[in-house]
């Protein structure tokens, strides 16, 4: 099991004895994508020709022609299982026997997770989840995990200490730099972040210089909001103008407007009904719109940790680019670092001030 496994597993189990039940079923649904991802993965490159044939034509008809597998959300990737029997077709292929677990209902935790996603207003995660669902779906994920055998998906070859890569890594000053594979990845590391800060007593200030904030609001902002133990908290997003003529001619499927318009009407609502429990912990949440196409996004948190990633175009469509993140912490991270967190606060101030958002 990877640090990067077990981290979450850390955040999951944390949240589930803080009765935290919705974050616990949204947590364990970004790692049962991850799992069905890499499992799809890896039948592509053993089955035979035939078996291949029919995932690829099943991938294509749930993309539409227009994404791989890849950008499947965790929904499309449950459909894609159903129709493939991915579990079954993995068992078969690496002669293990996962038992139970082919007759667990995968669409019952999406339609879980997206209940946790909507009700977001909704103060007690209890409410939405009860404790006996929150286990339920964390243990299946568990048995899911050990009996697939992540450690050996996610197995590194250690860099020889004379090599050329290791030296690239090594620096004097301790460098703090890790690529992270998805924004799904990320969220967990923030809020490790978030909560060091918190336990010191820090104010904290995070500037969000986003998308859509299609992830950004069920994963960081609910749990800004709803939080109890969080507080003097400052969040300030950026996220595209879905009435924009630029945007909408270059974001629809990876980059939605619509997306963008729905989040923004239930942060005005959440907000306004949490008005006084907000300002009782000294949280903050602002947020702005932009017209141009973004070339960067990403997040700071106290000008000093840096979550930072480049868009893309795919098929003459504006992308989040699938390179991942590059994460940074400030004075550790060497002098392109710096430059990195100069240009996105110079970038993020730039937009944050400009005229039109101030109207």
């Amino acid at each position: 099991m990877t640090a990067e496994i077990n981290d979450k597993l850390t955040f999951i189990e944390e949240s589930l004895k803080a009765n935290r039940n919705a974050v616990v079923v949204r947590e364990c649904g970004s790692l049962f994508e991850q799992v069905l991802k890499r499992m799809f993965r890896e039948l592509l490159t053993g089955l035979p020709f035939e078996k291949r044939r029919v995932f690829i034509e099943v991938e294509n008809t749930i993309g539409k022609g227009k994404k791989g597998f890849e950008k499947f959300t965790l929904g499309e990737m449950v459909g894609l299982e159903r129709q493939v029997k991915l579990l079954n077709n993995w068992s078969e292929y690496t002669n293990t026997n996962i038992g139970l677990l082919t007759s667990f209902d995968l669409a019952s935790i999406v339609a879980l997770r997206n209940k946790c996603v909507h009700a977001t207003d909704i103060e007690d995660d209890r409410e939405i989840v009860s404790n006996l669902e929150a286990n339920l779906v964390y243990n299946y994920l568990k048995n899911l995990l050990a009996v697939i055998g992540m450690i050996d998906f996610n197995k590194e070859v250690p860099l020889k200490k004379d090599s050329p890569e290791y030296q690239n890594k090594k620096d004097t000053n301790n460098v703090v730099y890790e690529n992270i594979e998805s924004v799904n990845d990320v969220y967990p590391i923030l809020i490790k972040i978030i909560n060091k800060f918190i336990n010191e007593g820090t104010k904290i200030e995070i500037l969000n210089f986003g998308l859509d904030l299609e992830t950004v609001w069920p994963r960081l902002l609910i749990n800004i909001i709803n939080n109890r133990e969080w507080d003097n908290i400052t969040y300030k997003g950026l996220l595209i103008n879905p009435l924009s003529e630029k945007i909408n001619q270059y974001c629809d499927v990876y980059i939605s407007p619509s997306t963008a318009s729905q989040v923004m009407k239930k942060l005005n609502t959440t907000i306004k009904k949490n008005k006084e429990y907000l300002v009782d912990r000294n949280i903050q949440i602002e947020f702005k719109t932009y017209d141009d196409l973004p070339i960067i996004h990403g997040f700071s948190i106290n000008n000093r940790y840096l979550f930072f990633s480049l868009t893309s175009f795919e098929d003459g469509e504006l992308t989040g680019g699938f390179g991942g993140y590059g994460y940074y912490e400030s004075g550790k991270s060497g002098k392109t670092f710096e430059y990195f967190l100069e240009s996105f606060k110079n970038w993020f101030d730039y937009y944050w001030n400009l005229e039109i958002n101030n109207q």
